[in-house]
This record gives structure tokens, C-alpha cells and sequence, in this order.
């Protein structure tokens, strides 16, 4: 688009181009207030530099304590893993035993139903043998008793 009339490009209001400084200033009066002026800028870098340097270190800080936390968090990582091992190798052992105590225990009670069988056997021979005997006595008793 073109510029609008009765408006000129680039120019401000009573302003020169060139020095901010105006030129009707005398060289002393100039050169002090560039001096003024380049001291300001002088401090203003200064300042700058340092809020930078300051920046940098708490950036330097943070870096820092992020990587503790993440070898903290490494470190926790291991510690848990250690102690899941662990308790998973406690978990198989003791599985191992319990299973080990009872097959011994199935065998015991194996065992011992035999033994309960045998011995019933056994007292149901003796309790046949006592009636037999008893009956045999009695018949004796009866015999002799004629």
C-alpha cells in the first residue's frame, strides 16, 4: 500500500537525524554528558553481567540437586530392587520348606493311617481271640460244672 498523504515516512516530530545529543550543546558539555552517559551504560553492563553471573550459578545449583535427586532416586531405585530380591528369594525359600514340612507330614499321616489300620486289625484278632477264649472257658466252666 502507499503511504498516506500529507504524512512523511520515517521522520519523527523536530527531531534530527544523527546524535540524540543535540549539536547546538558545546564540546565540553558534549563530552561530559557522553561521559555520563557511557558510565551509565558501563554500570547498566555491570549489572547485567552480574544478575547473568547470579543466573548462572543457581542454574549451576539447580543442575546440581537435580542430579542428586535423580542419583537419590537411582540409589532408591537399587535399594528396592535389592530388597524385592530379597524378599522374593525369602518368599521361594520358605515356599520350599513349607512344601518340603508337608510332603514329610503326607508321609507321616500315610504312616500312621497304616499304623491306625494294622493296630485295629490286630485289637479285632485280639478281642476275637478273647472270645473265643471266653467262650471256650465257659464251655469248660459248663462242662465241668455238669
Amino acid at each position: 500500500m502507499p503511504p498516506k498523504k500529507g504524512k512523511k515516512k520515517g521522520k519523527g516530530k523536530g527531531k534530527k537525524k544523527g546524535n540524540m545529543i543535540g549539536d547546538d550543546v558545546d564540546p565540553m558539555e558534549r563530552n561530559f554528558i557522553l561521559q555520563a552517559e557511557a558510565e551509565s551504560l558501563q554500570r547498566k553492563l555491570l549489572y547485567t553481567y552480574e544478575e547473568a553471573r547470579i543466573c548462572k550459578k543457581r542454574e549451576n545449583e539447580k543442575r546440581e540437586r537435580e542430579q542428586q535427586l535423580q542419583q537419590t532416586m537411582t540409589d532408591e531405585k537399587k535399594r528396592t530392587n535389592d530388597i524385592v530380591a530379597d524378599m522374593t528369594r525369602q518368599y521361594k525359600a520358605t515356599q520350599e520348606d513349607l512344601m518340603s514340612q508337608n510332603s514329610i507330614l503326607a508321609t507321616q499321616i500315610d504312616y500312621n493311617e497304616d499304623q491306625i489300620g494294622r493296630l485295629r486289625k490286630e485289637k479285632d484278632l485280639i478281642i476275637d481271640e478273647r472270645k473265643k477264649l471266653e467262650q471256650k472257658k465257659d464251655s469248660e466252666i459248663k462242662d465241668m460244672q455238669r
